[in-house]
């Protein structure tokens, strides 16, 4: 065999060893990159702000599609979570106490897991709105109803 054949074959040698020692250190900082660079895994909430001098019935509404929508309310110190399934309502009611003197009017937050947009109201509950049970958790863990 000719001399420039086993000059290929080294040559050939050296790009795999050059390749291996270069592409895994680059390759490892690629996976680590986009590890730190992905979003929250949370969706964010969407807050709303009945009037301070409003009490009453309340509620929320989901997109009608399929979906399953994983959902999280937050009402001050108190949380509720349950799963809207495909053939669930869509529209969920609940009240809103008469604020006492003094009392801050605090947001409602709803986190929705696929994130989808939501819609508030109150006063009169739309057709097919289900009420959400009286058991509600506090967000510091203890229950009540």
């Amino acid at each position: 065999m000719s001399r420039m054949f086993y000059a290929m074959q080294r040559a050939r040698r050296r790009w795999k060893i050059l390749t291996v020692l270069v592409a895994a250190p680059v390759t490892a900082l690629v996976i680590a990159i986009s590890l730190t660079a992905r979003p929250a895994t949370e969706p964010a909430a969407q807050a709303h702000l009945f009037p301070a001098e409003y009490y009453g019935p309340v509620w929320v509404r989901f997109p009608d599609d399929d979906s399953t929508l994983d959902v999280r309310i937050v009402w001050g110190e108190w949380t509720y979570r349950w799963s809207v399934r495909p053939g669930d309502a869509r529209v969920y009611r609940f009240s809103k106490d008469k604020p006492r003197p003094g009392d801050p009017n605090v947001p409602v937050e709803v986190i929705v897991d696929p994130e989808v947009e939501v819609e508030f109201g109150y006063g009169t509950f739309p057709e097919g709105a289900q009420p959400l049970p009286a058991q509600w958790d506090s967000v510091d863990g203890s229950s009540v109803g």
